[in-house]
This record gives C-alpha cells, structure tokens and sequence, in this order.
C-alpha cells in the first residue's frame, strides 16, 4: 500500500476506521467519506497527515462524485475505493407483511446504491490510468 490513495466510505468508525489506520501504518493516504461529520474529522486528526475526511452520503451521487474528485485533487490519483458505507435496518420485522418499506429501501440506497455509485464513480477515474482497486464489504 506504500504510496497508494484510498477513499474509504464509512471510514469514520467501525471497519471503515480500522481500515484506514491499517492502510496508513502500510504507507497509504486515505479519504476517509462519511456522513459523521465530527467523528470523521477526529478520525482522520487521529491518523496524522496521511488521512483526511469529506463529508458524503453515499446516498447522493452528487458526493460520492465529489469524494473521489477530492481525492483525485489532493493526492494526484486514486488507487483504491474502499465501498465500506452501509446500514441494517432499524426494526426486525417478524414477517414479510411487517417490513417496513420505507425503512428497506433506506438500507438499500446506502448498502447497494451506494456501493454501485462508489463503483461508477472509481471506474470514472480509474480506467483512464488503467489500474485501480475496488472492494466492496457486505454483510
């Protein structure tokens, strides 16, 4: 990862965090993307000079569009898109006649939309260089 660049959604916490100080101890710069404004700030001020933090919800192409420009300006390239970004719902329901529809497609705009416009908008700047990774984490 030395000398790679890598936006991570949800890298404010969680996997996301972690994710970003094991890219950073290898020798990358992260973008870490998140809709956690304050912990994302503290997060990247935590991992030193190598990370920073842009607000996005990955629910709006428009900012996962402006993410990776970010990236691409601060650093020059983008290497890595970490599609790390998702939600569960907030209620169970105990049968298909009480999913709460409303509630389903929030989670799959952030956990499958999002993912796909973090996809689209890599490829974006990725196949012009000819290389780049993708991940995805589902769960």
């Amino acid at each position: 990862l030395e000398g790679k660049v890598a936006l991570i959604t949800g890298g404010a916490s969680g996997i996301g965090a972690a994710t970003a100080e094991e890219f950073v101890r290898h020798g990358a710069r992260v973008v870490l993307a998140d809709t956690q404004v304050e912990l994302g700030e503290r997060t990247a001020a935590r991992l030193g000079p190598s990370a920073a933090f842009v607000a996005c919800d990955v629910v709006d192409e428009r900012q996962v569009s402006d993410a990776v420009d970010f990236a691409v300006a601060e650093h020059g390239k983008l290497d890595v898109v970490y599609n790390n970004a998702g939600v569960a719902g907030s209620t169970v329901p105990s049968s298909i006649a009480e999913l709460d529809l409303g509630e389903f497609d929030r989670v799959m705009a952030v956990n499958l939309r999002g993912a796909v416009a973090g996809i689209k908008h890599a490829a974006r700047v990725m196949v012009p260089r000819g290389s780049g990774s993708v991940v995805c984490t589902a769960s």
